[in-house]
């Protein structure tokens, strides 16, 4: 049988309220150092678990909240994440990730509604999605959970945490030109190409009287970035410089340059955003847009925390400014 708060206190002599108390990982008890550690270990030599349904039902909070993204598992996402999960932990909160955006519509799995999820969380943070954005929010309203959004977009039905990649993007485009590299393409999917980095591309581009050349890809990985960089060397020759949707596709994109025996940057550079770890742990470090992620995370998980405690006043919104990190794989030669 299952051991039971009542079963820890007959073993310790304790009342139920203390055990429960004693076991209490919030902080909000005050408790004897002494007693709180003989609970504990009796408890865990009966081998108990906490019933965090029963919990939840008494306490009226999962204490969950759920991160939503396009992909959870990827390295911007998982970083990401990995802040998120710092801050919200110090205030006895958990983290939960959702693939609802990557499971829906696939073949065999039973129809995922928002509400299914939602249930269990007393907020979540939703990141960049697109598909599925309107319809988490919408039933995040309805059921009267909280909800912030952190991305390049800002969000006018929620709290939200805005990061402002834009202006970098140009700063970049700007020095890449500078040195008189002017044949750039932007290696994209169409729903990145219409938001702020490519807003960006195309500005510049055009104030410059450059094309605006892009090579569409579906996926944001590895795998897309290098095919993306041998279809369009094979089709058109190498063009002076690549502009990546994100870190993953440069990388990708640099594996390709190698692959038609090119080189990195002396005949083509390249330049990612996000801002990943491995960016600047390759042979060729990366240039990219870092993110913001210690600060964005704490800004999202202030307003997300302020949701779940009763707030209920006029939707906010911040701006948070990535960082331009001008690295190796742009290191050019000025142009004479």
């Amino acid at each position: 049988m299952r051991a039971t708060v009542s079963d820890i206190a007959r073993i310790t002599g304790l009342s139920v309220g203390t055990i429960s108390r004693a076991l209490d990982t919030t902080g909000r008890y005050r408790i004897n150092k002494e007693t709180r550690q003989r609970v504990r270990d009796v408890a865990k030599s009966v081998g108990y678990r906490p019933n965090l349904i029963g919990r939840a039902l008494v306490a009226g909070s999962t204490k969950q909240v759920a991160l939503v993204s396009r992909a959870p598992f990827t390295e911007y996402y998982t970083q990401l994440a990995s802040r998120f999960a710092t801050y919200v932990a110090r205030d006895g909160y958990h983290v939960v990730s959702n693939l609802a955006e990557q499971l829906v519509g696939q073949e065999g799995l039973p129809d995922l509604l928002a509400q299914d999820w939602l249930f269990s969380v007393d907020g979540f943070l939703l990141c960049d999605p697109s598909r599925w954005r309107d319809e988490f929010i919408q039933h995040a309203i309805d059921l009267q959970i909280p909800v912030v959004g952190l991305g390049a977009v800002g969000w006018s039905g929620a709290d939200s945490v805005r990061l402002d990649i834009h202006t970098p993007s140009i700063d970049l485009l700007e020095h890449v030109i500078s040195y008189g590299r002017k044949a750039i393409v932007m290696v994209t999917d169409e729903g990145s190409y219409a938001e702020s980095r490519g807003d960006a591309f195309r500005t510049v581009m055009s104030a410059h009287n450059l094309e605006a050349r892009i090579r569409k890809i579906e996926h944001h990985d590895r795998a897309s970035g290098r095919q993306a960089a041998l279809d369009e060397i094979a089709e058109f020759g190498p063009p002076e410089m690549f502009f990546c949707v994100n870190d993953a596709v440069a990388i990708g994109c640099a594996c390709g340059i190698a692959e038609a025996g090119l080189r990195v940057p002396e005949d083509v550079g390249i330049a990612g955003c996000d801002g990943i770890e491995a960016s600047e742990f390759l042979p060729c470090p990366l240039t990219t847009i870092v993110q913001p992620y210690s600060e964005a995370c704490a800004k999202a998980w202030e307003f997300l925390k302020s949701r779940i405690d009763g707030y209920d006043g006029p939707h906010r919104e911040v701006t948070l400014g990535a960082r331009l990190a001008l690295r190796k794989s742009t290191a050019f030669q000025r142009a004479v």
